[in-house]
């Protein structure tokens, strides 16, 4: 994040501008600088560190509500702590999958996670069937919502 912030992108794309002419190889890492300048008000300390915040936050509260959803089944055997670690994982897995929204990869690992945490089969994959209803699709729903309301709102 600090070599994104304090680089000085303007500087290296003019330097890659210069030399790509002689090295092809080069154009790649050149559309990065480029995009990296015009991205340079998003890459301010305060906007990244903000937003890396909000992120934060909102995993933070994820991760809570599968604890709160796991309450339902089994109100002693997850704790906040074990439901952030199992969710963050997860999350983290699902990734670095590759795949859109990590769809099967982050869904089995919270499944094994859940159940090497002590919860049966079936309401490990409950749980985790259910946290990514409420988590990942009421998000898409609510998304494709706006999407609706703005396409169908007129203008003036």
């Amino acid at each position: 994040l600090a070599v994104l912030m304090l680089l000085p992108w303007a500087r290296v794309a003019a330097h890659l501008d210069a030399r790509v002419s002689t090295h092809r190889l080069l154009r790649p890492a050149q559309g990065m600088a480029h995009t990296l300048v015009r991205a340079r008000a998003l890459l301010s300390p305060g906007i990244l560190l903000g937003g890396m915040a909000l992120g934060l936050v909102a995993w933070g509260l994820e991760a809570i509500g599968l604890k709160v959803v796991a309450d339902v089944l089994s109100p002693d055997l997850l704790g906040v702590p074990s439901a952030m670690g199992i969710y963050a994982v997860a999350i983290i897995v699902g990734a670095l999958s590759f795949l859109p929204a990590g769809l099967g990869s982050t869904e089995f690992v919270m499944a094994g996670l859940l159940y090497a945490h002590g919860f049966t089969m079936p309401q490990a994959i409950l749980l985790t069937l259910v946290c990514r209803l409420l988590t990942l699709w009421l998000a898409v729903v609510i998304g494709w919502y706006c999407v609706w309301v703005l396409r169908h709102t007129k203008t003036t």
